[in-house]
């Protein structure tokens, strides 16, 4: 399962807009990978940037001059590129933040235009994604309740009925974990948290978001699996 919904990929130059914008896809719910939020000290640049475009979704490319012109960029995407066109899915979405020389590949591309209104492009973007990654819960624990069996050899069991789907760190510095859960008793999925530090559970939601429902999807290998209509 993808850890992150998308990778930002940019220029060091355009730092302070690529940073609003990863928080407020934050907001919106989808995780997104932002090179200053996951390259500690002493960690190595280069694995680090490849391990987070393999974990990711999307790989989004703010697009202006700087972004352009930088070899760095540029080496992150290019390998997107043939995914892209190997596999026939949709994984590189370009962000145009500026007028400027797009590469080839980009030119036969839709953007999400935010040169003129940053509140436009970013609605573009979002209604993208949510597209790209929307599912009915009631289909998929459906999916769960039919296939009981092999999935709870599949998920991590917690206690008698329950296990754990997904896990990922939301608050590195204070060790604060979120998970999805899966009831095999009647087969919900639900979001919780925990403080590792004192082991302490609370509910988040007994109704995962959208881009939630597409990592258990992606965990279970289901991306044949038809949408409802």
């Amino acid at each position: 399962m993808s850890k992150y919904n998308l990778f930002l990929s940019h220029s060091s130059d355009d730092k302070e807009q690529v940073r609003r914008l990863a928080k407020d896809l934050e907001v919106e719910g989808f995780k997104t990978w932002l090179d200053e939020w996951e390259i500690l000290v002493g960690y190595s640049i280069v694995k680090s940037i490849s391990q987070g475009i393999k974990d990711s979704d999307f790989f989004a490319v703010w697009l202006t001059q700087s972004s352009v012109n930088s070899g760095w960029v540029q080496q992150e995407w290019y390998p997107m590129f043939h995914d892209e066109l190997e596999s026939g899915r949709v994984r590189i979405l370009p962000l145009l933040a500026e007028s400027c020389e797009l590469p080839v590949f980009f030119k036969d591309k839709r953007y999400a235009d935010f040169r003129h209104n940053y509140i436009n492009g970013f609605r573009d973007l979002i209604s993208t994604l949510k597209k790209l990654t929307t599912w009915d819960q009631a289909a998929v624990e459906q999916y769960l309740n039919a296939h009981k069996q092999y999935l709870e050899k599949k998920f991590e069991k917690l206690n008698e009925h329950e296990y754990i789907v997904d896990s990922w760190v939301c608050q590195p510095h204070y060790m604060t974990m979120e998970y999805i859960f899966w009831d095999s008793q009647s087969c919900k999925l639900s979001k919780w948290g925990c403080e590792r530090s004192i082991i302490s559970w609370y509910k988040l939601s007994d109704n995962l978001s959208s881009n939630e429902i597409a990592r258990v999807l992606n965990f279970l290998k289901l991306g044949n699996l038809d949408k409802p209509q």
